[in-house]
Order: structure tokens, then C-alpha cells, then sequence
């Protein structure tokens, strides 16, 4: 008869347990650590997690009933918990869109005042015009069998930058 999560807890000393939620608290740390978090690395954790409350919720999915392989220490199963945990939030859309607005806005911020070195982007911002030029032949070339595309790329090239410009070329 196979044993339930609470009843493999209770049958951990009160060290045993401490020593697993020391030991989780002190993984939670280092896989926090190093992670874009809104933008900056080691910057604010979203909902103002800590380490202590990755634990925490680890081991409350432990109570309700996570998996837990029998072979398996407890710490080890915190651990991949807290793990999940940290990852989940790090890849989340609150984390991402504020990491994405804080490297829109520094974008914005270095491009400015720059305006006239993106007006050619993608094709030649920042490239010598003896290199441009050589890329714009052989993508012209490569796409010899497309002429309206040619003459898309073409209106780019010369400067149009709104998509009626470039939709009449």
C-alpha cells in the first residue's frame, strides 16, 4: 500500500524537515539568481516572490498531493518544485512584458536623436555603402523571379518608409 504525501511527511523528524526547507530555501536562491527579472538581471521578482515563498508553495504542492517518487529524498522533490516554480514566473507574461517595455524603451532611448542611421533599416543601418550596395545586388538577385518583390525592396532601399510609398513601387 503505497503511502500518501502527508503521511510520508509525518514520518520525517522535525530536523529531517528542517533540513529540507534549509536546503530548498538555499536552491531557490541560486536559481533566482542571474534571471531577467523585469528587465534587469537579478532585478525585481514579479509579486515580489522570495525564496522562502518558492519553498513554501513547493511544499504545499507536496501536502495536496504533488508527485512524489518514493525513491526520492524530499529535498529533491522540493527542489524540481521549486524549480518548475522559478521558471514558470521567470517565462511568464508579466515577467516578459515588462522585461519587453524595459528593452523597448532603452532601444527608443539609444536610438534617439538617431533617427536618419535607422531610416534605411533593416538593409543598411550602420553598413559602409560599398558593402550595402552589395547586398542589395545579390538580393535583388536572389530574388530575380519575384519583380514585385524586387521593387518592394527596392522603395526601401530608397528611403520609403510607410507602407502606401512602398505598396505604389
Amino acid at each position: 500500500m503505497s503511502l500518501t504525501n502527508q503521511e510520508r511527511l509525518s514520518n520525517h523528524a522535525d530536523s529531517e524537515l528542517e533540513e529540507a526547507i534549509d536546503r530548498t530555501i538555499d536552491y531557490a536562491y541560486q536559481r533566482m539568481k542571474g534571471i531577467h527579472w523585469q528587465g534587469v538581471i537579478n532585478g525585481s521578482v514579479p509579486e515580489a516572490k522570495s525564496a522562502e515563498d518558492f519553498t513554501q508553495e513547493a511544499l504545499e504542492a507536496v501536502i495536496n498531493g504533488a508527485k512524489w517518487d518514493d525513491s526520492k529524498p524530499l529535498w529533491l522533490v522540493l527542489r524540481g518544485i521549486v524549480s518548475g516554480k522559478v521558471n514558470h514566473l521567470a517565462e511568464s507574461l508579466e515577467n516578459r512584458s515588462r522585461q519587453d517595455s524595459v528593452e523597448h524603451r532603452e532601444f527608443l532611448e539609444s536610438a534617439q536623436g538617431n533617427a536618419d542611421s535607422f531610416r534605411y533599416f533593416p538593409f543598411n543601418a550602420g553598413i559602409d555603402d560599398e558593402l550595402s550596395e552589395a547586398f542589395l545586388l545579390e538580393l535583388t538577385d536572389a530574388l530575380d523571379d519575384d519583380p514585385e518583390a524586387q521593387s518592394v525592396v527596392a522603395a526601401i532601399w530608397e528611403g520609403a518608409s510607410k507602407r502606401s510609398s512602398i505598396a505604389e513601387a
